[in-house]
């Protein structure tokens, strides 16, 4: 793993991306796809649309990058909720040749792994005849919104 996406994925394990909490998370990866010129739909919602229309939740978002072109698309798609867990879970750290922090196994090095491939290979990725769309979706656990 290179420096830049384990710094990246222990910034990531640090936000506490619960479900339907992630929009920190969510704007934390448009300001840096920002950062790089990147275009992206940051997709801000109210959860509780998806799931009781009577009932108010704070936003959360989803946020994807479309790039390419053709008739042919492939979807890379990662979740960015985690479950709830004791306070020190936020905090990464490594241990021997591990990383350890909610979120690491299920998803956070994943969405780490999109979000560097989009940072050093855009240029690249943008002019393929095949549409890409990277998704890091909100809610995974619960509603699936």
């Amino acid at each position: 793993m290179s420096q830049q996406m384990l710094d990246l994925t222990k910034q990531m394990i640090s936000f506490k991306s619960l479900s339907r909490q992630e929009l920190p998370l969510a704007r934390f990866l448009s300001d840096l796809l920002r950062k790089e010129h990147i275009p992206h739909t940051l997709d801000e919602f109210d959860p509780g649309q998806y799931m009781d229309p009577r009932t108010t939740q704070p936003n959360t978002a989803n946020l994807y990058v479309d790039i390419g072109s053709g008739d042919d698309a492939l979807m890379l798609y990662a979740h960015i909720d985690v479950v709830k867990g004791p306070g020190e879970l936020f905090v990464p750290r490594i241990e021997g040749p591990k990383l350890l922090g909610r979120g690491t196994s299920d998803m956070k090095t994943a969405a780490a792994g999109l979000m560097h491939v989009l940072l050093t290979n855009y240029e690249a990725l943008s002019q393929t005849d095949k549409r890409l769309i990277f998704a890091f979706i909100a809610d995974e656990e619960n509603a699936a919104t």
